[in-house]
């Protein structure tokens, strides 16, 4: 079993409070017994997120990086947008 404490509804795919499993270990918002369920094997970075990091790098590269090289200057909008933007590819680990 992973890390996880507490219950599990495999059917919901969440975490279930304690106050919401019956006294027969059934979920009580959709009914399903409960006893046996266990959550899925946590990811180290889903597929999803890869894509998402990989296109958003894409993105800085061909607008305001290429702005930056050719000695445009980027409004502030733009300087804050591109430096969430970096925060957020450190955040999930970089452009692969």
């Amino acid at each position: 079993m992973s890390e996880f404490k507490g219950w599990y509804c495999a059917h919901c795919e969440c975490g279930v409070d304690s106050s919401d499993v019956t006294f027969n270990e059934a979920h009580t918002v959709c009914g399903r017994i409960i006893t046996d369920d266990e959550p899925p094997a946590p990811t180290s970075r889903p597929q999803i997120v890869t894509e998402l990091v990989g296109a958003l790098n894409y993105l800085l590269e061909q607008t305001v990086d290429q702005d930056l090289a050719h000695g445009l200057e980027l409004t502030e909008g733009e300087m804050d947008a591109r430096q969430r933007a970096i925060r957020a590819i450190e955040k999930a680990g970089g452009a692969s």
